[in-house]
């Protein structure tokens, strides 16, 4: 008997207990860190775009990283990605890249950023520089190590490259 009336009164203690106890706050968003963490993400992806770095680019990325780039095949996986930017900066090279975020949000480890850019676009093979200009939209996911990374990218330019003009009609 005694063994019974202290089993019951060890699970209304566990009842009371469990139904006192607070759920943990939600998590707040937009949060001043978590806002600095994605700044930093854009400045270093400015950075390794000016420097060719397509590491440097790829480690921005989560693992199963997706990218959708501009006139480019979908990349999927840092690797993919890696190798994607590596074929880029082998045909150009890219200064003055200037990302202006638009809207950018966080709410528990899950967060969204889009925007513009704007760079200066070089031929590596010679011929006349260009700015490209466009828009672009990240998924971000901050990772158990703290650490904001892109999950998913997809970008646009406003309007394809000029047209490189005729040539000129042989002398008569």
């Amino acid at each position: 008997m005694i063994r019974r009336t202290a089993g019951l009164a060890a699970l209304a203690i566990s009842l009371l207990l469990v139904a006192c106890t607070q759920a943990p706050p939600p998590p707040q968003p937009d949060g001043a860190e978590d806002l600095a963490s994605i700044a930093t993400i854009r400045a270093a992806y400015a950075t390794a775009m000016g420097a060719g770095d397509a590491t440097a680019i790829a480690n921005l990325y989560t693992e199963d990283g997706i990218s959708q780039t501009n006139q480019m095949a979908t990349m999927t996986g840092r690797a993919a990605i890696a190798e994607g930017q590596k074929a880029a900066f082998a045909q150009v090279s890219f200064s003055d890249m200037v990302i202006t975020p638009e809207e950018t949000h966080t709410i528990g480890n899950i967060g969204y950023e889009r925007g513009r850019y704007k760079m200066t676009v070089a031929p590596k093979a010679g011929g006349a520089t260009a700015t490209q200009q466009g828009r672009y939209m990240l998924v971000l996911q901050k990772g158990e190590d703290g650490m904001w990374r892109v999950a998913r990218d997809m970008d646009n330019v406003d309007s394809p490259p000029a047209a490189a003009p005729a040539p000129a009609a042989p002398a008569k």
